[in-house]
Order: C-alpha cells, then structure tokens, then sequence
C-alpha cells in the first residue's frame, strides 16, 4: 500500500479515540505510526537495488515495527504531558500493525518474520495502490472534518465497509487462484501460478493470472464474470546461456531474483554489447515489463552496467 493510504488510514483511526485521548495526540501518532515503517523509504537515495532489497524488509517486520513504536513513542511522550506513554505505545503498536496489514494484502512480499525469515509473505487480494480504498477514506476524512461530532461514527463506517471490501475481494481472489489452478494444460505440470490483482481495469472480477512450467510461462488477464476472455498468452522460457551467468554474478541480479516470483529471462545483443534483461511477471500487464532487471555485459565478459526499475 501506498505511504499516502497509509497515511489515511492512520487519520481515520484517530476518529475512533478523540473523546477517549487528546485529539492532537491521538492523530498525530496514529498517522506518524501507520507510516513509520516505510521509514525505509530512505534507502532509495543509495539506489534502486538497495531499495528493491531493503523496502519491506526489517522495518516491515514484527520485530522492527515493535521497536520502531518503543521509540515513537517515547518521541511523542516528550512533547505530550497529558498522554500516559502506555496509551501512546499502544496506539503505536495499532497503527504500525495496521500498516502491516495492509501491506500484506498485496503482491508485493512483506519480510514479517526478519531477521528470522527472509521469506516476503503476500496475500495478492488489493493493488499497491488502491484507489476505492483511497478515495473511501478521503471522503470519510471530509466528511468527518465537515460534521466534527460525528467523526468516531464515520470512522466506524469508513473502516468496517473497507473491512468488507477487503473481505470481498480475498474471497474473489481465491475464485480466481482456484480457476488458475485448474487452468487445462496439455502435457505440461504447473510448478507455480498465482491470480494478482489487474492494473486496469481494476475490479474485483478481473485478475491477471500467471502460470510457471518447466518449459514456458502463461499470462493473461481473468474475468471471472465473462471468463476468460484473453487467452493465456504463452512465454517460451530463454535458456541460461554465458551471458546470463555473467550478469547473474551482479548484485543487481542477486537482489532482483530473490525478490522475483517469475523472472523471465530475455538475452539480446545491442551495440556490440549483450543485454541480459528479467522481468518479474507478477507485475507485467501481457508484453508489457513491469519490475525490471538489466545487466549489461562487454564481448569481453565484463559487468559495463546495472540498473533496476519498475
């Protein structure tokens, strides 16, 4: 989810304690805590692989966001004499667990479990940015700004009908996860497959669906009101060749194949240099690329370059 729903969200939790805790306190730290977390935000100065490695990562997990709200906390405890830190800490604690929450509910990968785990946990029901979701706590936030009496009902509203939203669409997506599974192939096992959320149209009914073999991928996009109009598109896999290896031994590609669920490689010759290129198919809409990886390497099998982007 974007920092700026995030954001959003943390207001509209703060309607729920004004009459229970200063008002000013209350907002401030649920907004401050339901966006501490992309604090890692800040690795992007030093380059998009280490954002790609890092975003997500520790300060996205159990461990870091208790830590981060012990702090928090303790900031905001300063500058209010008439909060408890304990009221403080445990709006903390809601509105970074929020944060996860909701990050979880996308296709991204959140590492919840670091340092013990590195595996990024996903539930693929709601966009990066979700704009019913969005545009639904911004009209709340109006309207509770508007008709300041009523701000703890609003926000009740605003938060149960994305609750049922939310409900909706994890019970759509696996519909559409079940329908993928079932997918015929001929001669061919699936090794892994996935229903993702559709950039656009962005609806409950429509998914785009992807299918991994040993031999290909399979895209395409999922009504699951007029079935599958878009046959799957098949992607033959390019075999690893030297080029690839080279470019493998890249931090850019060790970062960017661990992060990727269907990295499809394409290897290609451009000035008399040879381009080695992934792109994550998770976030691809047919041919387009979406997170994309790019080595380039010199005749003479030297790293020249790379670079990432999405």
């Amino acid at each position: 989810m974007d920092i700026v729903t995030h954001g959003l969200i943390g207001a509209t939790l703060s309607g729920l304690f004004l009459k229970r805790v200063d008002p000013a306190v209350a907002t401030v730290t649920l907004i401050s805590s339901s966006v501490i977390p992309d604090i890692d935000y800040v690795v992007r100065f030093w380059g998009m692989t280490n954002y790609l490695k890092h975003h997500r990562g520790i300060t996205h997990s159990i461990l870091g966001v208790i830590i981060l709200s012990l702090i928090l906390a303790g900031l905001i405890k300063v500058f209010s004499r008439s909060t408890s830190y304990w009221t403080i800490l445990l709006l903390c604690f809601l509105g970074s667990f929020i944060h996860l929450f909701f990050d979880l509910t996308n296709a991204y990968g959140t590492q919840i479990l670091l340092p013990f785990s590195k595996h990024r946990y996903h539930w693929d029901w709601l966009m990066l940015i979700d704009l019913p979701i969005f545009f639904l706590l911004l009209v709340g936030l109006i309207i509770s700004w508007i008709k300041r009496p009523y701000a703890f009902q609003v926000a009740v509203t605003v938060l149960v009908i994305i609750g049922l939203y939310i409900g909706f669409r994890a019970v759509v997506q696996a519909r559409a996860e079940a329908w993928v599974k079932n997918y015929p192939l001929q001669n061919e096992q699936k090794i892994k497959y996935g229903a993702y959320p559709a950039f656009f149209p962005s609806t409950p009914f429509k998914w785009w669906t992807v299918i991994e073999t040993e031999d290909n991928y399979y895209i395409g996009n999922l009504d699951l009101l007029n079935g599958d109009q878009n046959k799957h598109v098949r992607i033959e896999k390019t075999p690893e060749n030297e080029w690839a290896e080279i470019a493998k031994k890249s931090k850019t590609a060790r970062v960017f194949l661990d992060f990727a669920k269907y990295p499809h490689l394409e290897v290609y010759q451009k000035d008399g240099n040879w381009i080695v290129e992934w792109d994550d198919l998770t976030f691809g809409l047919l041919r387009r690329k979406g997170f994309l990886a790019q080595v380039v390497v010199s005749p003479d099998k030297k790293i020249l370059s790379e670079s990432f982007r999405y």
